[in-house]
């Protein structure tokens, strides 16, 4: 793992960096020069600091352990001092980095920071570590600090879309990616991810259940070496300084694919969406770029790389990742963009779309429907498992700024629809992920108000905002009004109507089922159960219809106060906790 760190590391920093980089060609890699760099610096700069930070004999003790009867090993005491050999190896981690100041909590998107090379040969376009150049590191050298046991245990790589961990088989997780240099930083490495999170500001409901940090306790767990590498290769960073037809970079495209494709004959990918989700979008660019484009194929590998990386979240994560979601919106958008390659693009769509028979799949504008309903998909895991709280959630609500900007700028902006199905579809998706946005802030809002705690930002989420440069009404006022927008809206209402009607009909039934079982005459033994379809409008400000029929207008006239958001004091009102029908009466007040 250190070495294939080091060796990714090495090409991406060699074709990438801007400052010392000479060198044209990656090739050939200096496999047995980085193999040193592993055997010796890795023990010096790092190993060896570890052991001599050692006040407790951790590696003695382990020692000894191994002299023991099975069943008289003390299994607390070996989580207690395996604790503190994480802390140990990841504060030497951490003290032979450069620019700690700059570590992964106090900047965002870094260039060269994800690997064991850049914490070995220190500054490299002014990074430092970020959290997954930092777990990958201490899990390296804490490999080479432990002596074996009669009790087989590794440490592993964990992982949420967003964050990086050192978890063990003995110890669970545990949060390594801390930079800084003081007493109380350093004393915070190796501690459970619980801790952590009980420590942040503000957090009182924010548990590893319900963070989006730690994927709402679903993390991705490389079990197996193979996952662990699946990662690494897929953490390249081929976009660094990207210049037109730069030659570096296209190469560094070239072996991350090359790499991961030999991960996938492997079976490496099995549990890793990221890895199915970098290779699609390896595979996407060398397309762009001309790359082995075969005309004659009718479905591209990337959109089934990508849908396999959604069925892998869903299956095996309990579709708690929004990424894989945005990564095959991305491409549906580029699909949609890229006319001249529309002919290479398969047709089909993904699953649950809706009645889509008029769509006019001979033009690539019908892409665009996908890219949002995709988004629609993303927006929807992040309202219904995740409250925002902005140590946890400040990269998720980027994305969604990001996403809605994408909207606007690439598939709305100065679009002239060629079929206007296709236009009326796509308008029909935009309401829905705007109601999503609408729900995401009253949920969040609902969690924070039964936990007694005090929310200055209660509309969150950027692009709800009146003002802002690309906020709803401006996406909405894209399509035309009497062929798009009311045709989109109508067919709403129409489905919350219905819906409305199924709800009432369900909670009388209910209520007569009831009024039965008390009667001690009954002989009623069964009832039949009606299965609601899924609401058309999740927040409560679209449901009410309010906000709704001002969007019906041709110039809608929205002020802040229909933006005020509605609480429920009585229910939780999530998706998964609705599934018995009805919904109960309750008091309703403003925020």
């Amino acid at each position: 793992m250190a070495l294939w760190s080091c060796i990714v590391g090495y090409c991406e920093a060699l074709s990438t960096h801007k400052e010392r980089n000479r060198r044209y060609n990656i090739y050939p890699i200096p496999y047995d020069a980085l193999q040193r760099l592993i055997g010796t610096e890795l023990q010096d700069k790092i190993i060896f600091k570890a052991g001599s930070n050692n006040n407790s004999g951790i590696i003695s003790t382990s020692s000894s352990l191994s002299q023991q009867p099975e069943l008289e090993l003390d299994l607390e005491l070996l989580q207690t001092q395996h604790r503190t050999l994480v802390q140990n190896v990841s504060n030497a981690v951490w003290d032979t980095a450069v620019n700690k100041s700059k570590g992964s909590t106090s900047s965002r998107d870094e260039l060269h920071a994800n690997n064991v090379y850049v914490c070995l040969r220190g500054d490299i376009d002014n990074k430092s570590l970020d959290c997954f150049g930092s777990a990958i590191t201490t899990i390296a050298a804490e490999a080479g600090t432990t002596t074996t046991t009669i009790v087989e245990t590794k440490s592993m790589l964990t992982l949420s879309e967003d964050h990086a961990y050192e978890r063990h088989t003995i110890t669970n997780t545990a949060i390594v990616a801390i930079p800084g240099s003081t007493k109380k930083e350093k004393s915070k490495r190796g501690g459970d991810i619980a801790d952590t999170f009980l420590g942040k500001k503000n957090s009182t409901i924010l548990t590893p259940e319900s963070s989006w940090l730690y994927m709402s306790n679903n993390p991705v767990i490389c079990e197996t070496l193979l996952m662990g590498l699946v990662h690494i290769i897929g953490n390249i960073n081929s976009n660094i300084n990207p210049r037109k037809n730069n030659h570096k970079n296209r190469q560094l495209y070239i072996l991350k694919r090359e790499l991961l494709w030999v991960l996938y004959d492997l079976n490496g990918m099995e549990k890793c969406p990221f890895g199915y989700m970098e290779l699609g979008d390896c595979e996407q660019t060398e397309l762009y770029n001309d790359f082995g484009l075969n005309n004659d194929n009718e479905c591209l590998m990337n959109e089934v790389l990508l849908l396999k990386a959604i069925v892998i979240s869903k299956e095996i994560y309990n579709d708690r990742q929004v990424y894989p979601y945005y990564y095959l919106g991305h491409y549906h958008k580029d699909a949609g963009k890229n006319s001249s390659n529309s002919s290479n693009f398969s047709s089909g769509r993904p699953t649950g779309i809706g009645n889509n028979n008029d769509v006019d799949d001979d033009e690539p504008e019908h892409q665009f429907i996908y890219a949002i309903r995709m988004y629609v998909e993303a927006i929807r895991v992040t309202a219904t498992y995740y409250r925002y709280d902005i140590d946890d959630c400040k990269q998720l609500n980027k994305h969604i700024t990001t996403v809605t900007q994408y909207i606007y700028e690439d598939i709305l902006q100065d679009r002239k629809w060629k079929n206007t199905s296709n236009a009326i579809l796509c308008c029909y998706w935009l309401f829905k992920f705007i109601d999503l946005l609408f729900y995401y802030e009253e949920y969040t809002l609902l969690q924070n108000d039964n936990a007694g705690m005090h929310t200055n930002n209660q509309h969150f989420v950027d692009t709800l905002q009146l003002k802002h440069k690309f906020s709803f009404i401006k996406l909405i006022q894209t399509f035309d009004y009497e062929s798009v927008r009311q045709c989109a809206l109508n067919r709403l209402l129409t489905e919350q109507e219905k819906y409305n009607e199924q709800q009432q009909q369900q909670q009388q039934q209910q209520q007569t089922v009831d009024a039965t079982a008390t009667t001690p005459t009954s002989s009623t033994t069964s009832t039949s159960i009606t299965i609601s379809p899924p609401r058309p409008f999740r927040s409560k400000r679209m449901e009410t219809l309010v906000l709704s029929r001002k969007l019906m207008k041709n110039n809608p006239k929205i002020v802040d106060m229909d933006l005020v958001i509605i609480l429920d004091d009585d229910t939780n009102d999530n998706e998964s906790n609705n599934s018995n029908g009805g919904r109960s009466q309750r008091k309703r007040r403003r925020r």
